[in-house]
């Protein structure tokens, strides 16, 4: 670069500066002159001088400070300490990158804990004497990667063990889940079939005592027809008198002749019943269709008339409610017992 300031018309020879040079003096020193301290320094590129220049003949710069650090450094005198590159200086830079015998290079293992540097030139020389130390810091280098390994191996384990475990759990949550659903369902099902018991029962228990009523109200018809025949076979006396009731023989004669079922005497007890005593057919009803009936057959084979039967109800009214409760609380048969032996409740020749 060739500097141009008015100031400077007076001097004869020419002002040539490296455009590099001149660039750091300006940076360091804005607004100042290389030449003399003034602002406003002007400079232009001189292209004769840049030519000339740039054919000129040039040595290697890393010589000169090669040998400055061979005033400070004691080595041997068999390893050449200089470069024998001229040329121009378009060549300089090409030669300093990619040519030049003493440019530092680091040493090939490196990357293993090796941190000499040298010149390209002693290269092969630092590897040759370095050899067992690299080696030793290779296999060094080998024994660490061998442990990282082995961990990363260790923690694979882990992770995948830690994976399965997880997975059991949710598996396991996923079981409890439809166990705890198929038991609320066998709950409800449960429920929803006692609930379909109690109703059927209570509709056979239903049905069982409205039949019972209608067969007692049956034999209290029948009872009362056959009442009309009996007075209609024996008219009364006369003077006002009733007639006289037929003898033991006729008794046994006529219940010979007459076949009655247990099950209709025993309603037919009831109905006789029913005529003064509504409660005692509903307390008798629960025990014939609900519980053992010994005791109140018992009670029953004992008279032989609706008079005494009547009495005995109202002597012993607190067996009835006793019989009730024990038979409520108790063990239910699931079959009707109705195996009462035959009764004769008469009166005249009248069989209930």
């Amino acid at each position: 670069m060739e500097i141009n300031c008015p100031q400077h018309k007076d001097m004869d020879e020419s002002l040539i500066i490296g455009e590099n040079c001149l660039k750091q003096f300006l940076s360091q020193n804005p607004d100042s002159c290389p030449v003399t301290p003034h602002k406003n320094c002007l400079y232009s590129q001189n292209r004769l001088a840049k030519r000339y220049i740039g054919e000129l003949l040039v040595t290697c710069a890393r010589q000169f400070e090669q040998k400055d650090d061979q005033e400070n450094k004691v080595e041997d005198t068999s390893v050449p300490l200089c470069c024998d590159f001229k040329g121009t200086i378009k060549q300089v830079d090409d030669h300093l990158e990619n040519a030049c015998c003493l440019k530092s290079v680091k040493c090939w293992f490196e990357s293993f804990g090796c941190d000499d540097t040298c010149a390209k030139s002693t290269l092969r020389d630092h590897l040759a004497s370095a050899m067992k130390f690299h080696f030793d810091l290779v296999m060094k280098s080998f024994e660490a990667l061998k442990q990282t390994i082995q961990q990363q191996q260790v923690f694979q384990i882990f992770f995948f063990f830690f994976l399965y475990i997880l997975d059991t759990r949710i598996k396991v949550g996923k079981c409890n889940t439809q166990i705890g659903g198929a038991i609320e369902r066998r709950r409800d099902c449960t429920f929803e079939t006692k609930a379909r018991t109690i109703s059927l029962f209570s509709s056979l228990f239903v049905c069982l005592f409205k039949t019972t009523l209608l067969e007692m109200e049956k034999l209290k018809q029948e009872t009362l027809s056959a009442k009309a025949i009996n007075n209609s076979k024996n008219p009364s006396v006369s003077g006002g008198r009733k007639a006289t009731a037929p003898v033991s023989g006729q008794k046994k004669s006529a219940t010979n002749k007459q076949k009655i079922y247990p099950r209709k005497k025993t309603l037919a007890i009831l109905v006789a019943l029913t005529m003064e005593e509504p409660l005692l057919v509903v307390l008798m009803t629960l025990i014939m269709v609900m519980g053992d009936t010994m005791v109140m057959e018992e009670a029953l084979m004992a008279v032989d008339t609706t008079e005494e039967i009547r009495k005995i109800y109202k002597q012993h009214f607190s067996l009835f409610c006793f019989l009730l409760v024990i038979l409520s609380i108790g063990e239910i048969q699931t079959y009707l017992h109705f195996d009462l032996a035959y009764l004769y409740l008469s009166k005249g020749n009248i069989f209930f």
